[in-house]
């Protein structure tokens, strides 16, 4: 998985061989919506009505058994609280940006979850009480020491990473 974030709500993901554009029309005046959409597999807003609402049991995670793994090769995009879930054959399923409110489950273990914009620490605090996920990424401008190190505490076993626009992040 290669994450970049370009800025604001605009995300540009590389999960399981595609690409995936996420939010293109609120990338920052910097950045050329064509050009960061040149090569994308599929181009999401987090506006759009269409996208399933998330199912932990319609969706297959991470196999846990060799067994239990399809030849499923699909890329699988649905919305979960405010943002997305990602999901695609050997990778850790994505939470991208859920916003708070979001109904956390056991689903979520050891995944990568991003996290943005507004109450981050309230945010990361929901996460962390209900799951442990593999990788906890912040992408948000400016965050003070005080938050990202409450953050940091409650993180356990995982990591947290601040991410900068137009740079990727591999998870």
């Amino acid at each position: 998985m290669k994450l970049t974030w370009l800025g604001d709500q605009t995300w540009r993901v590389y999960l399981g061989g595609k690409i995936v554009l996420v939010h293109r029309g609120a990338a920052p005046a910097q950045i050329d919506a064509h050009e960061a959409s040149s090569g994308a597999d599929a181009i999401v807003d987090l506006d759009d009505n269409e996208l399933p609402d998330f199912n932990p049991d319609q969706v297959q995670l991470v196999p846990r058994r060799l067994i239990d793994q399809t030849n499923d090769t699909e890329l699988h995009l649905s919305r979960f609280a405010a943002g997305l879930f990602l999901v695609a054959p050997d990778e850790p399923p994505l939470f991208l940006a859920p916003g708070t409110g979001a109904a956390w489950g056991r689903f979520a273990d050891d995944t990568v979850v991003v996290l943005d914009a507004e109450r981050i620490v309230e945010q990361a605090r929901a996460v962390f009480a209900e799951v442990r996920p593999k990788l906890v990424a912040l992408a948000v401008e400016d965050i003070s020491d005080r938050d990202f190190a409450a953050i940091a505490a409650d993180a356990g076993r995982s990591a947290v990473q601040m991410l900068e626009p137009g740079l990727a992040l591999e998870a």
